[in-house]
């Protein structure tokens, strides 16, 4: 698998969930074809509008949203709730993210 992107209705807007691509596959168009076909099928639902995010400090993705037709709207501040019953991973630790786990495992398979 190349690239994944998914995305989800609402009430009258499309959300862009994440996108994903394999290292290889970048710099090619293909994260900009997921992307437009996805609004396609956001708008053709009736989504007035597609919203979508950007970690801080992710410049490549910022850039491809922009040129994609996404403008900067408004910031939002992330809260917070840890369970009190499992205690948070240390600082230094990063979460997984299962979904980039999967991207690399079915990359390395498919090579």
């Amino acid at each position: 698998m190349l690239g994944s992107l998914s995305y989800d209705e609402r009430e009258d807007w499309g959300y862009l969930e994440w996108i994903a691509l394999d290292e290889r596959a970048r710099g090619k168009g293909i994260a900009s074809a997921l992307v437009e076909r996805c609004c396609a099928a956001l708008f053709a639902a009736g989504a007035s509008r597609i919203i979508t995010d950007v970690e801080a400090g992710n410049t490549a993705s910022a850039a491809m949203m922009r040129r994609n037709g996404f403008t900067e709207g408004v910031t939002v501040t992330l809260f917070a709730r840890s369970n009190p019953e499992r205690p948070a991973p240390p600082a230094a630790q990063v979460p997984r993210d299962p979904a980039r786990s999967r991207l690399r495992r079915a990359a390395r398979t498919a090579t």
